[in-house]
């Protein structure tokens, strides 16, 4: 296997194993967002270098290449979705219309966000 070829898991496999890690941080953890922001920002990072390793972009972009970019090659790569880029006087935004990640995940039993102060985008 060379170092740019990959196995695919399936995106509900995914979406499971993603779900059942955040609801254990938040059954367990007092500090459940400091924890969840860590990982974050480790998966961010292997993210943005494995990105980087696999992708032909160039050195130097200007914004809206970057935007541009990350829309359309990022996260068809990695989560197997193009979301909608939106462009206002240079602010760049990107929008789900439907984020599979949120697919299993009930959010209307608030008592165990406020409880923790669990904060998330929706």
């Amino acid at each position: 296997m060379d170092g740019k070829s990959s196995e695919k898991i399936s995106a509900d496999f995914f979406t499971h194993l993603y779900g059942a890690t955040v609801k254990h941080l938040l059954n367990e953890n007092e500090d459940s967002n400091d924890i969840l922001i860590n990982v974050g920002e480790k998966i961010g990072n292997r993210l943005i270098d494995d990105y980087f390793y696999r992708s032909n972009c160039k050195k130097t972009m200007n914004i809206k290449e970057v935007a541009n970019n990350i829309c359309d090659t990022f996260f068809p790569l990695y989560l197997g979705y193009s979301p909608q880029l939106i462009e206002n006087n240079g602010i760049f935004s990107i929008k789900f219309e439907s984020f599979y990640l949120l697919k299993f995940i009930d959010t209307s039993n608030e008592e165990i966000f406020s409880k923790k102060n669990v904060k998330f985008l929706n």
